[in-house]
């Protein structure tokens, strides 16, 4: 092979595994693994542990057979088979397989590939055993269903995006499973689509109800299905959405949920009798399956609430994540690390009143729960400790395979040391780290742990501590990235603290250097530091522990350095694609640094001193340890020596064997690895028996001697392997052990919130700084206590003195000054607490805003309740959200749509409902003055109706013509008119002839009124199809696609919201009446009580008001009080959770922290201000009542007297009787306001109940609308998937029958001119037919008729005429068809023959030659002819291939068609039937139902009478339709007899014309050409156009005339107008001459009377001869303007304006 040619295998960097021990015994289980318990037969349970399948006697508890993992993975699931027969092992890693073993004898038996990639999360089998289903985790999370006997895959698909703990089949149909997991439910069903079987899933849809994950469920026989949830409520499902939530009802009646806590398990037992539900609360329940069947929910009532039949409490703890049912008991599997055995009761025992508060489980088994976190071994007998996140302590034996006894503490364990003899000679003590910063040292005991040391040096967990060789130091690591450093004592009982360093980030781990006698601690940026701890007394500790530890960082690469290449010769052909692979995964590779897991020192006289392990895999590196960072000089990372990890493994710990043989390395996939000390080269493998995936090995040992391996991981199990050709390096030393207690008595730290030491330091300088400080404020407060009794006591002096002795209080007021700055600083606290509460504020506004915006502004009516006044009845609107934008746009198009196509059926009427309205058509231009053509065959009705319509039309006419002759005058008709009209009319004959040919039937047509009745009677026979039959056709007018359904889909939202809004609209008004009616009840108690007041009665009356249901919308006002009343609550709310807090912190809580002190204070100072507050208050309302009492004495007194006097005055029997009529009218008018309440109040309650009626009855209408709903959202879910296939057959069939339309059109056209092509070659015979005549008459007299007949069919050669585009590229050509005879015969001249006239012999010549065209064009006729024959046979080719195409697409659709209407037959659609409208007509007398209900066909009552009356209707129309067939023959005969009748008619009426024809013109002519020569049609229309000007100027003439006599009589009117004015202001000049004397005579008048009398007029004169005066000037003045407006002539008065004139 040549160089090019090879492949450079890559260097093999590990060695094959070499496994060095056997599994011994198991210690613990995966308690928190759901459904991994099972029951293989009556004593044995099957269970995953690791990659192990454990097999445990229920009796005695022991594991008696394991069984491992073959993928080397872990075991994913179990199963057993439901024969018990078989067991399944589905495994985990790359592609795990599935196994099926035999059982008892655990031999594989069939093997399954393929299910997932990575591990498999459920495994299970149908009822009867025959199909199994598993489920992978991600990342593909795929569903599987096998044919396991045939190790084959039936269906698959991907189960959902996140983990899914369980799948199963129906128990009573297999084609349909149910999965959960993690925030879901799925269901499942094998569906048949036109792609073949498929696996299709309906996710659950939690609408209202919070998700939750959901891992235990049970089916119902209905395919119904309970499941559990996280908030401890039963969810019923039906199809994929939650019917109802069920809960258990409290003592009070309160909602309660089902469990207190997560439900993880449900089932279905005792034959679908009950349901048994189990959970974190550790119960177990049983509730009745008939309760939960019927579980529904309401409006009041959302969630369902019933009592469990039977409840029994396991054990306190408990934590319930799995079941199993065994012969006489219960197995139940405890998350927090335990087996219980539980009794188990038949519903029978149930039901007769079974106490299961009596019973409670017995504890089978006890492990570790979750993580195993830490595990040491005595370093002197065959002991082991081991401890976990549960905060157990446990000691095992692990030879003897026991569990000796364990202790549990308040938190995890994080880390666990043995202390060595030296320190112990016992080997008994060990000390742990805890997850709360706890540090413990515990001692082995016979019966027990002993604590003897107790600290907590970190406020989180501790992460690692190791000791210093000598014993002398201690050194603890936190995640609060710290070190803490003590002075070890006496290792196992006295530490004393130090001081702690704060680090750069969290140690992960610490070891010691003994090299340079120091702490290492590895960090998670990779860095190794090597820190000095600090010397005793060298940390100021008066102030704090803390100081500033001083440490170096070990220089290291955290790679192999990698091996030089050699150089690349020229000459060479290497692979550079391989070359460029490896420099991009180089590329691609994280570069780090990774985080340091562990150091540890390397073995004396190795090449390396120090081991690090990285977060990384296969990076495990020895180093020399001498390159430490120095300052003096620059240094270089240290390459590690070499690798000691292994293929794919990332080791998170390691350690020395005891007896030092081996170097022990932890892995993260659950392997250990072993490498000789003394070589470290030498590496072997333990089995694989922990987890692959989550069982990373945190801790690992070996016994004393190195006999046994030790393991323990994040799987929980706890595993002990002994080691091949181990040989016992040390001797057993059985420990002296003390009883538990026997010790001195050390206080552990039991509160979790407990100090650590340097806050304990802190805390107890804080509290003596605060108790002095305390000290001095309750003396300041007694001073001002003091300084405030004499205060008061000064007031109470004051108040006690006279009144002219008092102060005011403003004297009392010691500084006013203080007061305002006391206001002004209470003011500017106000300000500061509005500052600080803004952004509280405006977050919970904001808060409000969306909740409002999302729950209430997003409805058109909310929910509202509207109460009754005294019935207790009441009614509830409709909750109607809004329709959204893209709702109304829906709703809108989907309108238009409908519109649209009620328009274009409109537009589409059948043709004899169109014809009416079209003036174009045929029909309607007979019906508007056509008669039939002669020979025109019409039935007697349509010539009735055409005559008569005839008539109609030229009454019409001739009226519309006399009315014009009235109005114009008679108009002379031109003889052009005249031969237009009948031009008109012969076309309009034309027409109707031709569109009554048109309408002449074949006899293959049949009658549209039977084509008619024939569809109605196959829609209404009563042919009854099921769609369910396999045979079942699809009507065209049935079929559904996805915009049919989404427009029904959309059309019923809209009326399911135009319903609940028109009720809500009533509901609403009915509200505003209630809220009137208060008003008006309240006005009308007010009258009552005031005519009480009057009579003297005290009673209570009904005063009804509005429920805070009733007007939801004022929610958020509130008024003071209830805000006060709010903020009381809420801050009792807050004690009782500050109560609860330190109730939950238990003992000593209050002594160790300090903000309960606190608190306590401030309720005391609180409790004290109230009891201030109680006491000044009777004090302030004494001091008012006194200040009222002085006010108001003399006003009482005088009441009082005023009362007394008329009491002793004695009323009279007038006033008596007066009293008696006033109380009789009030109590009259008492009883009507009474009676007017009381019916208002019952009309009201009516209305209501009225209201709650129709309520029911639209409330089920919506309900049956919602279900209708429903069910077209799943047709239109089906519909989606036909959408795309839909609408290509529906484009492939338009396609076929525009291309058929295509065709037809064309066929048609080839006709059309076939008959025009057939009428010219009639027309072209008739003229060789004349031609042949004139010929006979030409040669009749003839002698030579031979020689002329010969000379007339003589063929000769003659030029053809060409078009012009042809005579330029062609010669002449003569005729090709002559013989040889006629080709002699012209070479010949021709003569005329004797005895012949040379005239006749001419025309013989001449009528040659027009026959000789005439056969020519006769030739071209026929050979066109022959053209249009074969295309259009050649069409109708092409319309049988194309009908045969349309109808294979039809067959196609209705297939299709066929296959949707299967899939939608699937959906199961809800009626509601009362009992008396169901019947079986299966069993005896039909009134019995059968058992199975799958065949039967629900059918109306009324249908059935109605297909038993058809039998009768049917023989009845068989007669009638024989009757009407003889009716039709007798009519059929005497339709053709008057056929016949006719057409010998209109062959008389022909040959008639023909002989007037010849008698007047002598042959026979055409009508129109003579009309177009007899009249002169340019003259014709020259007069027309005059004689229209002369009518239009004459119009125009007559128009002027009457303008002028308009002109003259409005003329007439203006002057008789001017005139009487004229008259009327002579009149007013005459009147004005005699007001002026008047005036004159009346001044001199009164002038004379002052001159004759007293000079002095009084005062009332003067007053009079003012008014006088000015009404005088007032009349002036108004004539005068009269006098000035009429004076201008011609002038028009609007408006009387009275100007004023001066003088």
């Amino acid at each position: 092979m040549s160089k090019k040619g090879k492949k450079q295998e890559p260097e093999k960097l590990f060695d094959d595994p070499v496994y060095a021990t056997e599994l011994l015994h198991s210690y613990g289980f995966e308690s928190s693994r759901l459904y991994n318990l099972h029951f293989i037969d009556d004593t044995t349970i099957i269970t995953a542990v690791g990659n192990t399948v454990n097999f445990v006697d229920v009796n005695s508890g022991e594991i008696i057979d394991k069984l491992h993992g073959k993928d080397g993975g872990g075991v994913g699931a179990i199963i057993p088979h439901p024969s018990k027969e078989y067991f399944v092992v589905a495994e985990k890693g790359n592609f795990p397989n599935v196994y099926i073993y035999t059982y008892p004898e655990k031999k594989v038996f069939k093997k399954l590939k393929g299910g997932t990639e990575r591990e498999f999360t459920s495994v299970t089998f149908n009822s009867e055993g025959t199909k199994m289903a598993t489920v992978g985790a991600e990342p593909d999370f795929m569903l599987t269903v096998w044919n396991w006997m045939e190790e084959k895959i039936i269906l698959r698909s991907k189960a959902f995006g996140t983990r899914v703990a369980r799948a199963s089949f129906m128990a009573k149909d297999d084609g349909a499973l149910t999965s959960c997991g993690a925030g879901h439910i799925k269901f499942w069903k094998m569906a048949r689509t036109f792609t073949g079987l498929k696996l299709q899933g309906n996710i659950g849809k939690f609408g209202k109800a919070e998700i939750s994950d959901i891992s235990g469920y049970a089916e119902l026989p209905d395919t119904k299905v309970l499941s559990g949830s996280e908030s401890g409520y039963l969810l019923l499902w039906e199809n994929n959405l939650i019917k109802v939530e069920i809960g258990r009802k409290g003592a009070d009646g309160e909602a309660l949920p089902a469990h207190d806590g997560q439900i993880e398990w449900v089932a279905l037992v005792e034959n679908d009798q009950c349901f048994i539900s189990a959970g974190h609360d550790g119960y177990i329940r049983w509730w009745d399956f008939q309760q939960v069947d019927i579980a529904d929910f309401t409006d009041d009532e959302p969630i369902w609430l019933m009592q469990p039949s039977c409840e029994i409490k396991v054990a306190d703890g408990c934590m319930i994540k799995a079941m199993t049912q065994g012969p006489e008991y219960w197995m139940v599997q405890d998350g927090n690390g335990a087996f219980w055995k539980v009794p188990l009761p038949s519903w029978v025992q149930i039901q007769d009143g079974f106490d299961g508060s009596k019973v409670s489980g017995e504890l089978f088994k006890s492990f570790h729960a979750d993580r195993i976190t830490c595990m040491e071994s005595s370093p002197t007998d065959h002991c082991a400790v081991t401890a976990g996140d549960d905060g157990t302590v446990r000691l095992f034996n692990y030879l003897k395979n026991e569990e000796l006894y364990r202790e549990k503490f308040n938190c995890g364990i994080t880390c666990m040391q043995w202390l060595p003899e030296a320190w112990d000679p016992e080997g008994t003590t060990f000390a742990l780290g805890f997850a709360n910063g706890v540090l413990r040292i515990l001692r082995r005991g016979e019966d027990g742990f002993n604590l003897t040391a107790c600290m907590k040096p970190h406020t989180q967990a501790i992460t690692s501590f190791t000791y210093s060789p000598d014993g002398e130091v201690l050194v603890t690591a936190s995640k609060d990235s710290t070190l803490f450093f003590f002075k070890v004592n006496d290792p196992i009982s006295e530490y004393t603290p130090l001081g702690f360093s704060p680090m750069e980030g969290p140690p992960r781990s610490l070891s010691w250097n003994t090299d340079v006698d120091k702490c290492l601690a590895c960090m998670d940026d990779g860095t190794v530091l090597a820190v000095d701890f600090p010397e005793e007394g060298s940390v100021d500790q008066s102030v704090s522990f803390e100081f500033q530890a001083t440490y170096t960082r070990f220089l290291y690469a955290q790679k192999m350095k990698p091996k030089e290449e050699p150089k690349k010769k020229k000459g060479d052909d290497d692979d550079d694609e391989e070359e460029e692979d490896e420099e991009e995964e180089k590329e691609e590779e994280d570069p780090g640094p990774w985080a340091a897991n562990f150091v540890i020192m390397a073995p004396p006289g190795d090449l390396g001193k120090m081991i690090i392990g990285v977060d990384r895999a296969e990076s495990v590196f020895q180093y020399t340890g001498d390159q430490w960072e120095s300052p003096d000089f620059e240094q270089f990372p240290e390459d590690p020596l070499r690798n000691l990890a292994f293929y794919g493994t990332k080791a998170v710990c390691a350690k020395y064997s005891r007896a030092g043989t081996y170097l022990l390395l932890g892995c993260e996939n659950g392997r250990v690895l072993m490498r000789q000390r003394t070589d470290l080269s030498r590496m072997k493998h333990s089995n694989l028996v922990h987890d692959g995936m989550y069982g990373t090995v945190l801790a690992v040992t070996t016994s004393f001697d190195d006999q046994y391996l030790l393991t323990a991981g994040a799987d929980g199990c706890f595993f002990v392997q002994a080691i091949h050709e181990a040989v016992p390096l040390a001797d057993e030393k059985p420990p002296k052990l003390l009883k538990k207690g026997a010790g001195p008595v050390v206080e552990d730290i039991t509160n979790p919130e407990a100090y650590s030491i340097q806050e304990a330091k802190l805390k107890a300088d804080e509290d003596r700084r605060r108790e002095l400080a305390e000290k001095k404020k309750m003396t300041l407060r007694e001073q001002v206590q003091e300084l405030m009794q004499e205060f008061e006591q000064i007031v109470k002096l004051n108040e006690t003195a006279e009144m002219g002795k008092r102060i005011s209080k403003e004297e009392l007021s010691l500084d006013p000054e203080i007061k305002e700055i006391l206001d002004r600083e209470n003011e500017e606290r106000v300000r500061i607490a509005h500052k600080e509460l803004e952004w509280e504020t405006a977050k919970k506004e904001l808060k409000l805003a969306k909740v409002r915006d999302t729950y209430i502004d997003s409805l058109q009516v909310e929910r509202i309740i509207l109460y009754a006044f005294k019935n207790g009845r009441s009614v509830s609107s409709f909750r109607t959200p809004t329709l959204t934008a893209r709702q109304k746009e829906n709703i809108n198009s989907v309108h238009a749509l409908i519109q649209g196509e009620e328009a274009k059926r409109k537009a589409q009427m059948p043709q004899a409902e169109a014809v009416v309205d079209d003036p174009a058509s045929p029909t309607t231009q007979n019906s508007k003055g056509l008669q039939p053509a002669p020979g025109t065959p019409l039935d007697g009705s349509e010539a009735a109706g055409f005559e008569e319509t005839h008539q109609t039309d030229m009454t019409d006419t001739m009226n519309a013509s006399k009315r014009s002759k009235k109005a114009k005058g008679p108009p002379a008709k031109s003889a052009l008119d005249k031969a237009e009209e009948r031009k008109h009319e012969r076309q309009q004959w034309e027409a109707g002839l031709a569109e009554l040919k048109a309408r002449q039937p074949n006899d293959s047509t049949e009658d549209p009124k039977d084509v008619q009745a024939i569809a109605r009677a196959e829609k209404y026979m009563g042919d009854y199809k099921l769609k369910t039959d396999p045979e079942y056709v699809v009507p065209e007018s049935q079929r559904v696609t996805a915009e049919r359904k989404m427009r029904q889909l959309i059309l019923l939202e809209e009326s399911m919201n135009t319903l609940r809004m028109d009720f809500n609209e009533r509901f609403l008004a009915l509200r505003d009446l209630k809220r009137r009616l208060c008003d008006n009840v309240s006005r009308d108690n007010g009258r009552i009580e005031e005519i009480n007041k009057q009579l003297k009665i005290t009673e209570a009356l009904y005063s009804p008001k509005m429920h805070p249901d009733e007007e939801p919308e004022k929610r958020s006002h509130a008024d003071r009080a209830t805000l006060e009343q709010f903020e009381k609550d809420m801050i009792k709310a807050a004690k009782k959770a500050a109560e609860a807090a330190k109730a939950a912190a238990g003992f000593g809580a209050d002594l160790q922290g300090g903000d309960d002190n606190d608190d306590s204070e401030e309720e005391k100072e609180e409790e004290k201000e109230e009891k201030k507050e109680e006491k000044k208050a009777p004090i302030k309302k004494g001091r008012q009542g006194r200040r009222e009492s002085l006010q108001l004495t003399a006003k009482q007194k005088m009441q009082i007297e005023r009362k007394d006097f008329l009491n002793q005055i004695q009323k009279s029997p007038l006033e008596e009787e007066e009293e008696f009529v006033t109380m009789q009218r009030l109590m009259y008018e008492k009883s009507r306001l009474q009676r007017k309440i009381g019916r208002t109040i019952s009309t009201f309650d009516d209305a209501l109940d009225e209201l709650r009626r129709e309520k029911f009855k639209l409330e089920g209408d919506l309900k049956m609308a919602d279900m209708k709903l429903l069910l077209l959202f799943k047709e239109l879910m089906f519909l989606q998937d036909f959408k795309k296939r839909d609408g290509q057959l529906t484009k492939k069939l338009e396609d076929r029958r525009a291309e058929k339309a295509d065709i037809m059109g064309q066929i048609q056209a080839c006709q059309e001119k076939l008959g025009d092509k057939k009428v010219e070659i009639e027309r072209l015979l008739a003229r060789e037919k004349q031609i042949m005549a004139d010929f006979n008459a030409a040669i009749a007299a003839s002698t030579a008729q031979d020689e002329l007949v010969k000379i007339f069919k003589k063929k000769i050669k003659r030029k053809k005429v060409r078009p012009e585009d042809e005579e330029s590229n062609s010669d002449e050509e003569s005729d090709s068809d002559s013989d040889d005879d006629d080709d002699e015969d012209d070479e010949e001249e021709e003569v005329c023959p004797k005895g012949c006239d040379e005239a006749t012999y001419q025309r013989v010549v001449e009528l040659r030659l027009k026959r000789m065209e005439q056969e020519d064009i006769v030739n071209d006729f026929q050979k066109s002819i022959e053209l249009l024959r074969r295309e259009n046979e050649s069409l109708s080719k092409k319309e049988k291939t194309v009908d045969k195409q349309l109808r294979e697409v039809e067959k196609e659709i209705n297939a299709f068609q066929n296959e949707k209407q299967k899939k939608l037959n699937e959906l199961e659609a809800v009626v509601v039937l009362k009992l008396r409208q169901i019947q079986c007509l299966t069993g005896p007398e039909g009134s019995q139902l059968p058992q199975k209900m799958k065949d039967l066909v629900v059918f109306t009552n009324n249908g059935l009478k109605a297909l038993h009356s058809r039998i009768l209707d049917l023989f009845q129309e068989k007669k009638t339709l024989n009757r009407d067939f003889t009716d039709l023959r007798r009519k059929h005969v005497q339709l053709t007899r008057g056929k016949k009748e006719k057409q010998s008619n209109v062959q008389h009426w022909e040959d008639k014309v023909y002989e007037i024809q010849l008698l007047k013109f002598g042959q026979r002519i055409n009508l129109q050409s003579l009309e177009n020569v007899s009249v002169d049609r340019k003259t014709e229309e020259l007069k027309s156009e005059l004689r229209k000007e002369e009518a239009r100027w004459e119009v125009e003439l007559k128009r002027w005339d009457d303008r002028l006599v308009e002109a003259k009589i409005r003329q007439a009117q203006v002057t008789n107008e001017n005139s009487a004015l004229l008259h009327k202001l002579g009149t007013l000049r005459q009147g004005q001459q005699k007001l002026e004397q008047t005036l004159d005579l009346s001044q001199t008048k009164i002038l004379a009377r002052m001159s004759g009398g007293s000079k002095v007029a009084s005062a009332q004169d003067r007053r009079q001869l003012k008014e006088l005066v000015i009404l005088q000037q007032q009349e002036i003045d108004q004539l005068k303007s009269e006098i000035a407006m009429l004076s201008r002539k011609g002038g028009h008065v609007y408006t009387p304006v009275v100007n004023k004139v001066t003088q």
